[in-house]
């Protein structure tokens, strides 16, 4: 997986992440409706890319149990995606689990944006903005684009 993507996953009390028929079918009709459909497609495998990129991938077994993997490009702001992710899975009874920090979150924007801004992915985006501006002689630190308002909206969910 790329280091500049957080990853999540859609759960439901179940320990292997898979959903239920039921959960599938609801999670099918809400990628069809936020997205045209999936950029890629292979038996048993979607993948959706949203426009501030986060990319979806449904995988599901021949029984249609599903997982749902999310995975946030943490060099692009995603506050709209994230809130419609949070109110989908608050709407039909999930959580969200990150397994950076092998742990479920809340389904909501605050508790997964505060996982967002100490991971990995998080830190690797602003080393690697770090080395593009010193390669461009770029008198900027990740503390004076915070100043500067280019994260601020996602500091304001946290």
């Amino acid at each position: 997986m790329c280091t500049r993507f957080f990853e999540l996953i859609l759960c439901h009390g179940r320990e292997d992440f898979l959903l239920t028929r039921v959960m599938a079918s609801q999670v099918k009709v809400w990628l069809a409706s936020e997205f045209m459909g999936p950029a890629v497609r292979a038996t048993g495998w979607h993948v959706y890319a949203s426009v501030d990129g986060a990319l979806l991938e449904l995988v599901w077994d021949e029984d249609d149990e599903c997982q749902l993997h999310i995975r946030l490009d943490a060099s692009f702001y995603a506050g709209d995606f994230i809130l419609d992710l949070c109110t989908f899975a608050a709407r039909v009874g999930c959580k969200l689990y990150s397994p950076e920090f092998e742990t479920q979150l809340e389904p909501r924007p605050s508790s997964v944006l505060h996982r967002l801004l100490r991971s990995e992915a998080w830190g690797n985006t602003w080393l690697e903005t770090e080395c593009i501006e010193a390669e461009h002689d770029v008198d900027r630190v990740p503390s004076q684009h915070i100043l500067h308002g280019e994260v601020a909206p996602l500091a304001a969910f946290v």
